[in-house]
């Protein structure tokens, strides 16, 4: 008897524990299926956040607006299948901490200090809504209040053009950094900010009213996306046989535009030079400094380099991996064409273990005495052909 009554109130406690758990997460996952309608429920408080969901019947401008007197922050974000893994990742597409007097007094928020979220939505897509509290130093518990409206859907037709203008050009491989894409290509990504802190989008509605903002994510009531995938479309100059067209896209409501970011040579000119031992093979992986600044540079299997440098007599320090650092003084000339310096190898001696500049008796003992007896027959042998080169090849066999 007392058995059965102990399995009646576990069996009890189960039910009551998942229903409560049911009713929290319903809680901090609601579902919105009214537009310009108040949702919302008690969070905890810093650390706690509601998620609203919604699926747009209809493509349209959206605002997600919050209603509180405590300062509120949101997050907009989509589910999206990593193609590589298969797995399910959330997407930010944007985030809101504020808004101005303007927003607050046209949506009748309380404060400046209640976040809106204006992006454009999708049909059929499920986008994820994430509000809480944003006071760093004060836990904040109480009720959040949002509601979304629509801006305008995308049949209302609302903008029809879309123009965008930058008078700023980027400088070739500067504002940037060298990476490598997913095929093992060496690249130069070029930082837009400078791009975007300058450009002009002018919108002209159906109305007739025409609307611009500068270095702005907003044009009116309207969300400016900015999309480029350098990682996949590198940029390069107009005259390079690479040129794509350095395109950024620039999307209004439902209006898109290309635009080509220009990147001009501010005198600086590309140099290629080439890299080997004094046995003739390419050397991989070395670094080249001007005054001690590391220059960035492709490089490719063969041993060539290719960087960018200003016309003048320019002193290049060479460094590789158990080499002699060499230093070369080059003429980078105004003309492109007379800066290829690939015809004479810059040789440089790839078993000297012991970096003194010079070529003696001490690196045939640290060879002998430090690496496998394989290993050190292999270079005393690249050595001894070293040594024997004449004075013409390899003058007093030093470095300078």
């Amino acid at each position: 008897m007392n058995k059965k009554i102990f399995s009646l109130f576990l069996a009890v406690t189960i039910i009551l524990s998942s229903l409560a758990f049911s009713l929290t997460a319903y809680a901090k996952s609601i579902e919105i299926v009214k537009l310009d309608s108040e949702y919302g429920a008690v969070i905890d408080g810093i650390d706690d956040q509601i998620t609203f969901l919604y699926t747009p019947e209809e493509s349209g401008t959206y605002s997600f607006l919050s209603y509180n007197l405590p300062a509120s922050e949101a997050y907009l974000f989509i589910k999206e299948k990593d193609p590589e893994t298969g797995m399910k990742t959330y997407t930010q597409l944007a985030y809101s901490k504020g808004n101005s007097d303007y927003q607050n007094e046209k949506y009748s928020q309380p404060n400046k200090y209640q976040f809106c979220i204006t992006y454009h939505l999708e049909k059929g897509v499920r986008y994820y809504f994430k509000a809480g509290w944003r006071d760093g130093d004060k836990r904040t518990d109480g009720f959040m209040k949002v509601k979304l409206i629509c801006e305008g859907f995308d049949s209302d037709g609302a903008i029809i053009d879309l123009s965008v203008s930058c008078p700023t050009k980027l400088e070739a491989f500067t504002n940037g950094s060298w990476k490598t894409d997913s095929s093992g290509n060496r690249y130069f990504l070029y930082d837009i900010n400078r791009i975007l802190n300058n450009m002009t989008v002018t919108i002209t509605l159906k109305d007739g009213t025409v609307l611009s903002a500068t270095g702005s994510d907003r044009v009116g009531d309207y969300y400016i996306s900015y999309t480029c995938d350098q990682e996949k479309n590198h940029w390069y100059m107009p005259k390079d046989p690479l040129y794509n067209g350095n395109v950024m896209t620039i999307k209004v409501f439902d209006k898109t535009v290309d635009y080509h970011v220009e990147i001009i040579n501010p005198g600086l000119y590309a140099v290629k030079i080439f890299v080997t031992d004094y046995l003739g093979n390419p050397i991989e992986g070395a670094k080249i400094y001007n005054n001690n600044n590391l220059i960035e540079t492709y490089n490719d299997a063969n041993g060539v380099y290719t960087f960018s440098a200003v016309a003048g007599q320019v002193d290049y320090r060479i460094v590789s991996s158990n080499a002699i650092d060499r230093t070369i003084t080059a003429i980078i000339a105004a003309s492109a064409s007379e800066n290829d310096f690939t015809d004479q190898p810059i040789k440089m001696f790839a078993c000297e273990y012991i970096k003194d500049g010079v070529i003696n008796t001490k690196d045939f003992s640290y060879i002998i005495k430090n690496l496998p007896e394989d290993e050190a027959e292999t270079k005393s042998a690249e050595l001894r052909q070293v040594i024997n080169m004449t004075k013409n090849d390899y003058p007093k066999l030093t470095l300078n």
